[in-house]
């Protein structure tokens, strides 16, 4: 998990999930190196608060790893639209309006790095 590796190397992280309390085990480990912060990465407002109060903590954005994303365990012919437009929403748009968001701290402060991944094994 990139959250624990940075965590133990000594860095403060802020990590998101939907369900923050999917977060609870690594605040209760690393305690206030770690702010939790909920977030709907398709959401583009909330991801521009959540960049925002990032920043706030952390002081800078150096590196913000997109790793959202899921899988439907069901056959591919199964997928009805609906179920395509929320996976294409999550790993398209969800990683477009973090990194969107990102950005924007990122280039006031002149530096940073994204990392694109996806969730091993999804949900």
């Amino acid at each position: 998990m990139w959250v624990e590796a940075a965590l133990e190397r000594g860095d403060r992280v802020v990590a998101t999930a939907r369900d923050v309390r999917a977060l609870d085990d690594l605040v209760a480990r690393y305690g206030a190196a770690v702010l939790p912060l909920p977030l709907d990465v398709t959401d583009r407002d909330a991801a521009i608060d959540s960049m925002a109060r990032a920043h706030d903590f952390l002081g800078s954005l150096d590196v913000v790893v997109n790793n959202a994303g899921f899988l439907r365990r069901r056959p591919f012919a199964d997928h009805t639209p609906d179920m395509v437009r929320e996976i294409i929403g999550v790993h398209l748009l969800g990683s477009y309006f973090v990194s969107q968001a990102a950005f924007a701290v990122m280039e006031r402060q002149r530096y940073g790095r994204f990392v694109f991944t996806s969730s091993p094994g999804g949900t």
